[in-house]
């Protein structure tokens, strides 16, 4: 394993994914724990694909907000890249939702209206996420919830055909998404209602046995309605989920604003 990276001491490998490494880091100057990113060899050899992570690394950057990751720094030792980014201790909504807790709908909505929050606050800087999903979401120690890897989709999308890294995401994303439509607010709306819909259930609202059948279903099918599937299911909250999940674009919230006005005052009831 790495002892160094840049200025940065390791500490620990963390995972390995699809974008490359992450390890828990240390910075030594200010004693500051971070973890690193590091992008893959295979990613590395594509100068018009890393040209792109970093525009869109720079745009993460720039958001300040309390439920969004802070982005400390891009740099690059040797032929690596890497980012650092605050180090969180916690564990994902996938995690959680895969251990089906009995979890009040107060707590439910204690994680989904911060991720609009910081989506929200992304959107109206021009930054779209691209990759909701509950591994995409931390929950920290403290309770905190945090939104990670802004603007990683786009370099996944790009290579997502050669490396068959759409596996895991797949199910979040939008009838338009899968298309080929520019995504847009409308695109993580969709995929929060997803996320939503399977906090709620702890099931996914589209499935399939591949992905050629995830897709039509995404396209086509209606997902069972939230009032079946959690009979005790408040009729305002099932209606916003099912508005989030609506196939024609037009249909569907135009914005987190309009999202976080009708989700907000069901939260605080």
């Amino acid at each position: 394993m790495l002892k160094r990276l840049g200025k940065y001491e390791i500490i620990a490998e963390l995972g390995r994914g699809a974008m490359g490494e992450v390890f828990k880091a240390r910075d030594p100057l200010i004693g500051r724990l971070v973890a690193l990113k590091t992008i893959s060899d295979a990613l590395v050899g594509k100068p018009d694909l890393l040209a792109r992570f970093y525009q869109e690394a720079r745009s993460a950057g720039t958001l300040q907000h309390p439920n969004v990751v802070t982005v400390y720094e891009l740099g690059k030792e040797g032929d690596t890249p890497y980012i650092a980014m605050e180090y969180l201790e916690g564990e994902s909504l996938e995690k959680m939702i895969d251990c089906r807790p009995a979890l009040p709908l107060s707590q439910k909505l204690g994680y989904i209206v911060p991720v609009c929050r910081a989506l929200e606050y992304a959107h109206k800087r021009g930054v779209i996420h691209r990759d909701i999903k509950p591994g995409n979401v931390m929950v920290t120690t403290e309770g905190s919830v945090k939104v990670v890897d802004f603007g990683i989709a786009r370099l996944l999308d790009a290579s997502s055909t050669q490396t068959g890294m759409l596996i895991g995401t797949l199910g979040y994303m939008a009838p338009q998404q899968i298309q080929g439509e520019h995504a847009d607010e409308r695109s993580d709306i969709w995929a929060v209602g997803v996320m939503f819909y399977e906090l709620m259930c702890y099931e996914r609202p589209f499935t399939g046995q591949n992905h050629a059948a995830l897709m039509m279903n995404i396209m086509t099918e209606e997902p069972r309605r939230l009032s079946e599937a959690v009979p005790d299911c408040p009729a305002n909250v099932a209606a916003l989920v099912h508005r989030m999940l609506r196939k024609d674009i037009s249909e569907r919230f135009q914005s987190m604003e309009e999202v976080l006005l009708e989700l907000d005052p069901i939260w605080r009831h």
